[in-house]
């Protein structure tokens, strides 16, 4: 049985302005405090035993165009979330790219993955909505062009409009309520939510 959502145990990360803050020096001192929130957040928590991934910036000449982050290393030795110069300054799609590892962080230590990549990679973006980072990770879908790069950033493996119906029906087995669900969620995104309502 799922555990129900409440103000002693919340299951929804909440994405603050103080927390989107931290991806706007371009430090890794402050990368890696902001992965360091989303990895003790109870219901993540509870999955990594303690065991958060450290977090660095790449350089521009690092990664490969159209990455917008991967989680290096082992879990025996340590993890460690890489995210692409392409997505820096762009806060809310740093929080995206921050989610999605965090569930490939979360698979890892559950020692889980599926043969095929793309299957692996839809797998992990719903896994980190069912661990309660759904607004971390929907509210980044759609700031995909960075300022630092002509090129266009991947965000996330499952389609917006998928997201939404995972995160939706995640939140209703939870007990989330509406007002609790929808707080914290970008304007932008309010309006896709909405735009889904009416079809």
């Amino acid at each position: 049985m799922l555990p129900l959502d409440s103000a002693a145990c919340p299951f929804l990360f909440e994405p603050s302005s103080a927390f989107y803050g931290l991806f706007e020096t371009g430090e890794d001192e402050d990368l890696e405090r902001a992965v360091g929130l989303v990895a003790y957040h109870p219901p993540v928590a509870s999955l990594l035993s303690g065991r958060a991934p450290s977090a660095v910036y790449l350089s521009p000449a690092t990664g490969e165009p159209g990455m917008a982050g991967r989680l290096v290393g082992s879990t025996s030795l340590g993890l460690r979330i890489e995210v692409s110069f392409h997505v820096m300054g762009i806060p809310e799609a740093l929080g995206t790219v921050i989610a999605h590892e965090m569930g490939h962080h979360v698979l890892a230590f559950a020692k889980h993955s599926l043969p095929e990549t793309i299957e692996n990679e839809l797998l992990t973006d719903l896994t980190s909505v069912f661990v309660g980072l759904g607004k971390l990770l929907l509210n980044g879908k759609q700031r995909a062009h960075s300022p630092h790069s002509p090129f266009q950033v991947h965000l996330g493996y499952l389609p917006l409009e998928l997201t939404i119906y995972a995160y939706r029906k995640v939140c209703q087995a939870r007990g989330v309520a509406l007002a609790t669900a929808t707080s914290s969620l970008t304007r932008e995104l309010l309006t896709e939510i909405q735009s889904y309502d009416s079809r």
